[in-house]
């Protein structure tokens, strides 16, 4: 089978590899479509580790890596599947290190309690951003009761479109949303927000009044800027959903008003079945956020694209 390798910073290659065989708790997906996940594919193209691990990222990476976004169908099941069948069109919402192969490839083998069948009506290249919801989701459940509360979310690339679509599926009475590119304000109040703002402005000081402040922030970024600026502009829980780079600094002002920071934590199944459910109900779509669709063989093309910021994801296919 075919598949995209790593080979150093700002190079790749298409490989072929054995096609995996599914082990008896697994299943092995024919890919359709796998998108990027922005943040990591640029960090490695640009020989960047996100998690600024100490020697990190080392070349060649492993075959298929860094596609995690997957939709596709099953070609073979392990003897011990159950629930899911050949024929069945499946996205996954977690990857396995384990996996010989990652999922920019035709085929990857992945264990079958990571994988969810996705209904019909439902396109590959919009099933396949279930994992980036699924951990969305999470962090939007263990947020609690939305319900009537004024929430804000920072950085409107894919995790914040996302989180403003689900934000106000599930009863948000005003959702904010912050980012420096205009177009991307524009495209989330398309997608739902009631107002998003370039941070800094005027309407953003009336923000960091405490009779305007937000009840709820999600930081899609993780830049420590942009979460020191919800810091400021919240009153009771602060979100950090993108990895965190920087020094974030939580202020006496924020200790005394009863602020609280979190962590993203873990992933879990039944985020991964709300996320499917707001993708199948239509109450969250994804297709304003593919910008475009490439073979393998043009992935410098698509990382060139996201680098000018002229896509917010790319799918991939076989």
């Amino acid at each position: 089978m075919r598949a995209i390798q790593l080979t150093a910073p700002g190079q790749f290659t298409i490989v072929e590899v054995p096609v995996p065989t599914p082990g008896p708790e697994e299943v092995l997906v024919k890919v359709a479509a796998c998108n990027t996940c922005p943040q990591w594919d640029l960090s490695l193209w640009r020989g960047i580790d996100l998690f600024e691990r100490e020697g990190q990222p080392t070349y060649p990476q492993q075959v298929g890596w860094p596609g995690h976004e997957m939709a596709g169908v099953v070609v073979a099941a392990g003897s011990a599947v159950q629930g899911l069948r050949v024929g069945d069109r499946v996205a996954n919402w977690n990857i396995s290190p384990q996996s010989p192969n990652q999922c920019y490839a035709e085929y990857v083998a992945l264990p079958a309690e990571l994988v969810l069948p996705i209904p019909d009506h439902l396109p590959f290249e919009e099933a396949a951003s279930l994992e980036l919801l699924t951990c969305l989701a999470t962090s939007i459940l263990r947020a609690g009761e939305v319900v009537g509360k004024r929430v804000g979310v920072s950085g409107l690339g894919p995790a914040g479109l996302l989180a403003v679509q689900a934000l106000k599926a599930r009863g948000a009475r005003e959702v904010v949303g912050f980012d420096p590119i205009a177009t991307r304000c524009t495209l989330a109040c398309q997608l739902g927000a009631d107002r998003a703002l370039v941070p800094g402005g005027a309407d953003w000081q009336e923000l960091t009044r405490s009779e305007h402040q937000l009840d709820l922030s999600l930081d899609c970024v993780g830049v420590a800027d942009s979460v020191n600026g919800l810091l400021q502009v919240t009153r009771e829980r602060v979100i950090i959903f993108g990895v965190p780079h920087g020094p974030i600094t939580f202020t006496r002002a924020a200790w005394s008003k009863g602020l609280s920071l979190e962590g993203y934590g873990r992933r879990s199944r039944l985020g991964a079945e709300y996320a499917l459910h707001l993708l199948a109900s239509g109450q969250v779509t994804t297709r304003p956020l593919v910008s475009a669709v490439l073979p393998f063989e043009e992935y410098d093309r698509g990382i060139q694209l996201l680098s000018e910021r002229a896509a917010i994801k790319v799918c991939f296919t076989p």
